[in-house]
């Protein structure tokens, strides 16, 4: 949602999100977590010089020292999510950090008592294919498509055995010619 209120809806990378385990509805997880990167440069103009950040290279798990030092300049951000209750009413909250050092917050600030939305909900919503009942995901056209594509592939191998065969043609004259059938459909 942006300040004015309007209803923003952007692409989100699932290797970057992180919910409770075995859920089928966003709605129903604990806890929300979404990363995101940004240039150290800019990290440092919008929230100072932290001491305690994480850095894509510690995120990645780079043993390469190249690697290292080109990552070391991006800044790991985590946005997470959480319900809490209040009176029996669920309250969504907002943590935003870097490592160990916490950016930004809403549980315990005035501005935002009834949470960081007053629907309570995550701003999360998944747009799937197929829903399937184990996977907050579903199924993709690949996941669904590939056991047709497969029948489809031996279907079009059988057509082209069958293709090739029938485009020798064989030619009984005489039954007396003395040829044995058995030889001639060896296929």
């Amino acid at each position: 949602q942006t300040d004015g209120g309007n209803i923003v809806i952007e692409k989100v990378d699932p290797l970057r999100f992180a919910c409770q385990p075995d859920i089928s509805d966003i709605q129903d997880s604990k806890y929300v977590f979404y990363d995101s990167f940004m240039d150290k440069d800019e990290f440092v103009d919008l929230y100072g010089d932290r001491q305690n950040i994480q850095t894509q290279a510690t995120y990645d798990g780079q043993k390469d020292e190249v690697v290292k030092d080109f990552l070391s300049d991006v800044v790991v951000i985590t946005d997470c999510y959480y319900k809490t209750y209040k009176d029996g009413k669920k309250i969504l909250h907002f943590v935003k950090f870097s490592g160990g050092e916490v950016l930004d917050y809403t549980e315990g600030k005035e501005d935002y008592k009834d949470g960081l939305y007053k629907h309570g909900l995550y701003p999360f919503c998944f747009d799937v294919l197929h829903p399937d009942g184990d996977s907050l995901f579903g199924l993709g056209i690949v996941s669904v498509g590939k056991n047709v594509q497969a029948y489809i592939d031996k279907l079009d191998q059988v057509i082209s055995t069958n293709a090739l065969l029938s485009s020798k043609p064989r030619y009984i004259i005489s039954e007396a010619s003395g040829i044995n059938k058995e030889e001639l459909m060896n296929i």
